[in-house]
């Protein structure tokens, strides 16, 4: 699942979380021009018109995606300096960049190790 989140929060989609429990959605096949990106929204997409929820109407500005992603997977907010950075960063896959190195950085984590060690993730 972890592989599946940058490329999720890359298309700026809205999910809604399903359960165990729930039945698979039956997509139809990706077509093999497909990048694994476009596969994944492709089921992803299926299965949220399937379920009855709505598809994000827009895509998220690069501002919004930024503060979302930051707060997401490091829990706060970017300092001025990341979002000068982000901003004036012109690649095309700047969002999977920034997704990559948030997932895998050391923020992440030491995050990750603090809410796994703390007497109250065990509840």
């Amino acid at each position: 699942m972890l592989r599946l989140i940058p490329a999720i929060l890359v298309a700026g989609l809205a999910v809604t979380p399903t359960f165990a429990a729930d039945p698979p959605a039956k997509a139809g096949p990706a077509t093999p021009a497909m990048n694994s990106t476009q596969a994944i929204n492709h089921y992803i997409g299926r299965r949220v018109r399937e379920s009855g929820h709505q598809e994000a109407r827009e895509k998220a500005t690069d501002l919004e995606f930024h503060r979302r992603v930051f707060l997401d997977l490091v829990g706060r907010i970017p300092t001025a300096a990341e979002v000068l950075a982000f901003e004036g960063d012109k690649a095309t896959d700047k969002r999977a960049k920034l997704v990559r190195r948030l997932l895998y950085g050391r923020e992440r984590m030491k995050r990750a190790k603090k809410s796994h060690s703390s007497p109250s993730a065990s509840r």
